[in-house]
């Protein structure tokens, strides 16, 4: 019997790292959430760390020092879904905060809460997705149709200024109205 020892085939290494310059951002965010994390009791805790938000360590667990971009920003939006979740206060717009903005405001409306600033929101139609003019919002299917979660303060803002005008200043983007977000705000979305 011969046995041959030859070199592993070099594994490609993943470019996409987490640049030292962007760590203190980061450790900020997280920082402010481990005060929350901390405030909370031991039985909360258990409670908000499910593994419903763990999904991306799918991978096994991660350091910073060895952290890809894509893990780091994951990472990052999962701490964003548990600030919305459990209505954890910040001192900045939490869309500032988070690169995955279509994520960030689904979260958002699965939470009613304004994409903006983070108070109780109701669905706002963006355009193309409008109703009234013979479109009645308590028959129409709202399912796909382009929604945006906002306070009334900011729904006003858009609809005085117009929605892209709104969508730039603020850098968000609506989303497509899927089965649990209509469930969630009382949309009809089947016939």
């Amino acid at each position: 019997m011969r046995f041959i020892i030859a070199p592993a085939k070099k594994m490609a290494a993943d470019p996409d790292t987490l640049a030292p310059a962007g760590l203190p951002a980061f450790l900020d965010r997280a920082g402010r959430l481990k005060d929350w994390i901390c405030s909370l009791t031991y039985a909360e805790q258990k409670t908000a760390f499910t593994l419903k938000h763990l999904d991306i360590l799918q991978d096994g667990l991660f350091r910073l020092s060895n952290a890809t971009v894509s893990t780091a920003r994951a990472f990052i939006s999962m701490l964003v879904e548990i600030i919305i979740e459990y209505g954890i206060p910040t001192k900045e717009p939490l869309y500032g905060l988070c690169d995955d903005i279509p994520r960030y405001v689904y979260a958002c409306a699965l939470n009613k809460k304004c994409a903006v600033c983070g108070k109780k929101a109701e669905i706002h139609h963006c355009e193309g997705s409008t109703v009234g003019m013979g479109r009645n919002r308590k028959t129409m299917i709202h399912l796909g149709l382009e929604l945006m979660p906002l306070c009334r303060e900011h729904h006003r803002e858009c609809h005085d200024n117009g929605q892209t005008a709104f969508n730039n200043k603020y850098h968000l983007i609506g989303i497509p109205a899927d089965e649990k977000i209509c469930k969630k705000a009382g949309l009809k979305y089947a016939d």
